[in-house]
């Protein structure tokens, strides 16, 4: 079976990272700019409400009181282990220190 271009089927966690601070990136790393996206004049709208991730408990609550419906829990993420570099860890940080801070603003 081919893979797709978009595919991280075969690529470490720290080989991600380092094509996604490429000038370059290769499409599967091609991730974007949160900051930008959620940023007045960005691609996105006025944002009003933001969570992390990690509360996504929260995201759905919040909608499903919004929309008044109940959403299920579907295609959730394996959690696994994804280590990282620490070197690589602290640049990826220093170039993204703005996606950083947006996601310590949107904290509960």
């Amino acid at each position: 079976m081919a893979l797709l271009p978009t595919s991280t089927c075969h690529i470490s966690f720290d080989q991600f990272v380092r094509e996604a601070m490429s000038d370059d990136p290769p499409s599967f790393a091609q991730v974007g700019c949160q900051t930008r996206f959620l940023s007045p004049g960005g691609s996105g709208g006025p944002i009003t409400h933001l969570f992390q991730y990690e509360q996504m408990d929260l995201a759905c609550k919040f909608l499903e009181n919004r929309l008044e419906l109940d959403l299920p829990w579907l295609n959730q993420a394996a959690i696994g282990p994804a280590p990282l570099d620490p070197d690589l860890e602290a640049q990826y940080r220093q170039i993204h220190a703005g996606e950083f801070q947006l996601w310590q603003d949107a904290s509960i």
